[in-house]
This record gives C-alpha cells, sequence and structure tokens, in this order.
C-alpha cells in the first residue's frame, strides 16, 4: 500500500512541477488532432447522406422522365393513329360515293388529286422521342455521377477512414436488354436497325 501511495505521489508532484506553457502545447496537441478528426467524420457523413439523398431525388427524377417520355409518345402516336384512322375512313367514304355506280373508276382515280398525308404529326413524334430520349439519359447520366461522387468518397483517403463501413448507395440505370447482352458478350454484330 506504501508503495502505491509513493507513485501517486510522484505523479502528483511530477504534475505540480508542470510548466503552464507545457500544459497548454499538451493540450493543444492532443485536442487540435481531436477535434479536426471529429470535424472531418461529421464532414464526410455529411457529404454522403447528401449524396444519398440526392441519389433517390435523381432515381424518382429519371422514373418521372421515363413516364414522361412514354405518356408522351403514346399521346402523340395515339394522334397519328387517330388521323390515319379519320383520314383513311374519310377517304373511303369520299371515293364510295364518288365511284359508286361509275364503270371508269382507274380513269377517274389517275385523275383525282390525292390528298397528301401529313407528315409533320410524324415528324413531331420523332422529334418528341429524340427530346424526351435525351431528357431521360441525362437523368440516367446524372444517377451515375452521384454514385461516382460517393464512390470517391467512400473509398479514397481520408474520406475511407469515415466511411468504410457504409453501403453504396444504389441506383437503377435503365437499359435495353440488347444493350445487357452486348455487354456481356462485348460483341455487337447485328447492326440491323429495323430487325428485319
Amino acid at each position: 500500500m506504501i508503495f502505491q501511495f509513493s507513485q501517486i505521489s510522484r505523479i502528483v508532484n511530477m504534475f505540480k512541477n508542470f510548466n503552464p506553457i507545457a500544459w497548454i502545447v499538451a493540450a493543444v496537441v492532443v485536442v487540435i488532432p481531436l477535434l479536426m478528426f471529429f470535424i472531418m467524420r461529421v464532414n464526410y457523413n455529411n457529404l454522403y447522406s447528401r449524396l444519398e439523398a440526392e441519389a433517390a431525388a435523381r432515381q424518382d427524377v429519371s422514373k418521372i422522365t421515363f413516364d414522361t417520355t412514354w405518356k408522351i409518345i403514346q399521346g402523340q402516336a395515339q394522334v397519328a393513329t387517330t388521323e390515319r384512322e379519320s383520314f383513311k375512313a374519310t377517304f373511303i367514304e369520299i371515293m364510295n360515293s364518288r365511284t359508286q355506280n361509275d364503270q371508269n373508276l382507274i380513269m377517274k382515280w389517275s385523275q383525282e388529286a390525292q390528298v397528301p398525308i401529313s407528315a409533320d404529326l410524324y415528324k413531331a413524334l420523332q422529334n418528341s422521342i429524340e427530346s424526351q430520349r435525351g431528357k431521360f439519359l441525362n437523368a440516367q447520366k446524372e444517377l451515375i455521377d452521384i454514385r461516382r461522387e460517393a464512390e470517391n468518397a467512400r473509398n479514397t483517403f481520408p474520406g475511407s477512414m469515415f466511411l468504410g463501413g457504409r453501403a453504396p448507395i444504389k441506383i437503377n440505370i435503365v437499359t435495353s436488354e440488347k444493350t445487357d447482352k452486348v455487354f456481356e458478350t462485348g460483341k455487337e454484330d447485328n447492326v440491323d436497325v429495323f430487325g428485319k
């Protein structure tokens, strides 16, 4: 018991003899690195949390962009189909009424002016497909960029010290079955656009 008391007494005397400046230096040497470590940990965790939230929001944007794309295309295609069917019905009715009892049908047909089918609607449909697919592509690229940024923060030093245990951000990239097969095999031999 006396031995332990003397040890404690020496330690206490050693601290009593410490210079106040030495105390300040020791405190700075210990406290500043701990404070920096704590601040960096908070910053990296906040960064990753913001990236997770942004990825989730962009995934939703990607979904509504995809949905909007198909709704616009379907709507315009329905207008085109309706216009085509309406034109067909009207044209058949006109031709039937004009040629019911006419034996010179072929002659009249060649002399009549044909009603041109407007290509404007099909051009509008084509432009909508192209622009909407472009918007969808951009939404998907933004998702990939967010995932890249999160993976860089998670896997590079010093972020890996603080985020190494966090799960990677999961995103859904929409592709076609054909694209998946091409990347699986590494070959694209069939370049027939229309699949004939």
